[in-house]
């Protein structure tokens, strides 16, 4: 059964009501996942829109990766469009099946795995509002005799 995790981009607020906030539609944060298995799990991150440009980056191993949808002449991505990311095999893929792979940073994108145990990650979406999530799915791993 895999492994799931859902994070999506907060409702924005009034600044002045009721008390002063701050919040930013460009970033969903820092988080932590956690793979229970015992050797690297390999996700698949699904990016909902909207975003102009989405980083995936693993604090703990200080691996990355950057999907920028405007490199594959498409534009950003709008609102409830999809794009998914598979890390092993390496797979970019709009909803529609057209590769994305160009719209990756390279050559310094790293299409990382998720080490056991707690692993800290920050998702960073330009452009996003609401609706803007990321949601990773990966099998846990177990090593065997």
């Amino acid at each position: 059964m895999p492994v799931t995790d859902h994070r999506e981009s907060g409702a924005g607020v009034s600044f002045l009501s009721p008390y002063p906030q701050v919040s930013s539609s460009q970033v969903l944060g820092a988080t932590t996942l956690t793979n229970p298995g015992d050797t690297v799990g390999w996700p698949v991150w699904t990016i909902t829109g909207p975003a102009s440009a989405i980083t995936c980056t693993n604090n703990d191993t200080g691996e990355s990766f950057t999907l920028t949808p405007s490199d594959t002449g498409h534009g950003n991505l709008l609102a409830g469009e999809k794009v998914t990311v598979r890390t092993n095999p390496m797979q970019v893929r709009y909803q529609n099946g057209d590769v994305w792979t160009p719209a990756l940073n390279w050559p310094a994108a790293q299409l990382w795995g998720l080490q056991p145990g707690s692993n800290a990650v920050t998702f960073t979406l330009s452009g996003s509002g609401s609706g803007s999530a990321v949601d990773v799915s990966f099998d846990a791993r177990y090593e065997t005799a």
